[in-house]
């Protein structure tokens, strides 16, 4: 199963397929109203790379219930956006999620946790 390491992704395309570990994953609320944001991400791939990813507030029902903190997993057909003032790691890029993005759980013991 080909993929992609999170080094080598850009945002020249939208069709990337990594396999990570989701290190942690948290709601992003708007203090004032107490209004979600988006559900945000701390991902990790076998080569010790790690991405901040994020789901914006209008897709987050579809994609909470398939992600847990801990585990691994092969994501694909996501955007690739440069990272802004509150990005979680070093590093210029961060991945937002599409309606289009898949996600698979995978048993996969590469990725330290």
């Amino acid at each position: 199963m080909a993929y992609d390491m999170l080094d080598a992704i850009n945002n020249g395309k939208d069709s990337w397929k990594v396999k990570v570990r989701v290190i942690s994953l948290w709601d992003v609320v708007n203090l004032n109203n107490n209004e979600l944001i988006s559900l945000d991400m701390t991902l990790l791939d076998e080569q010790g790379t790690m991405i901040h990813a994020k789901v914006m507030k209008h897709m987050v029902n579809n994609f909470r219930p398939l992600i847990q903190e801990g585990l691994v997993y092969m994501m694909e057909n996501f955007k690739v956006t440069p990272a802004m003032n509150f990005n979680t790691v070093e590093g210029d890029k961060i991945i937002n999620f599409l309606h289009t993005t898949k996600i698979q759980e995978i048993k996969d013991l590469k990725i330290s946790e």
